[in-house]
């Protein structure tokens, strides 16, 4: 006589199974190598030409869902140890664009876009309207310092205002408003911890080089920067979140 499975022992069937799944996906998640699919420019000039190429596709041809731009340039930019991260595409008449050197092998894409979306297009929708999607504007601070309240600490910002007080806000980049020519450019990384003191890197001070010294391109201000260490949270940043991974194509290039 065939023995019925009770209640509780086709639930832990279930748990088993769901568990087996997840363990042969997280098996293949750690092996998985697209080495072979994803091969990676080595040099300035090769990341360029794949760059524009990529760039003509998305944003410059006559079948682009994106539009309003007449011509662009690449910047390359670097880390504090002058190691070539990301690059900087400076759109013309107007907007520009953080990529991130997207080196994890488990995504194909090459690049990773800001994902805040740093400038501004249309689309045309399958309906054959012209949408604007988003205007993204960034402004200058500084820190004025910190007050500690119930056991939290407070930081205080100024913003750069106009004549009227309100913030001044920019839709070209920090290096455009800043009228960096013929420099070289950085992107550095701001040590910050989050709640479970583990390192967030979506905090980055665009700058350039002043002898000894950095020109912090969000305030204006120079500060230092020992060899191999970010500079400070209290340092003025800029969000800049790239999100490379599964789920987030949108944002790759």
């Amino acid at each position: 006589m065939k023995k019925k499975m009770s209640v509780i022992d086709l639930i832990i069937s279930l748990f088993a199974s769901v568990a087996m799944v997840f363990s042969l996906c997280f098996v293949w998640y750690e092996t998985y190598d697209m080495t072979e699919e994803k091969i990676m420019p080595k040099t300035l000039e090769e990341h360029i030409r794949e760059l524009s190429k990529r760039i003509d596709e998305r944003f410059m041809s006559e079948n682009s869902r994106y539009g309003g731009y007449t011509d662009y340039e690449i910047f390359p930019l670097y880390n504090q140890n002058d190691e070539l991260t990301h690059f900087l595409v400076e759109f013309e008449p107007f907007c520009y664009l953080y990529i991130l050197i997207n080196n994890y092998k488990r995504v194909p894409a090459l690049y990773a876009c800001d994902s805040h979306i740093t400038f501004e297009y249309y689309y045309v929708g399958d309906d054959g309207v012209r949408y604007k999607i988003f205007q993204s504007y960034w402004s200058r601070w500084v820190f004025v310092g910190e007050t500690y309240e119930n056991g939290k600490v407070e930081r205080h910002y100024k913003y750069e205002t106009d004549e009227n007080g309100y913030d001044l806000q920019f839709k070209r980049s920090h290096f455009k408003v800043a009228g960096i020519e013929g420099e070289k450019r950085y992107l550095l990384k701001v040590n910050r911890k989050d709640e479970y003191n583990e390192d967030v890197h979506i905090n980055y001070i665009p700058a350039v080089k002043r002898g000894d010294k950095w020109l912090n391109l969000t305030s204006m201000e120079e500060f230092e920067l020992r060899e191999d260490s970010y500079p400070s949270f209290t340092q003025p940043w800029t969000y800049i979140n790239f999100r490379y991974g599964f789920g987030y194509e949108f944002y790759w290039l």
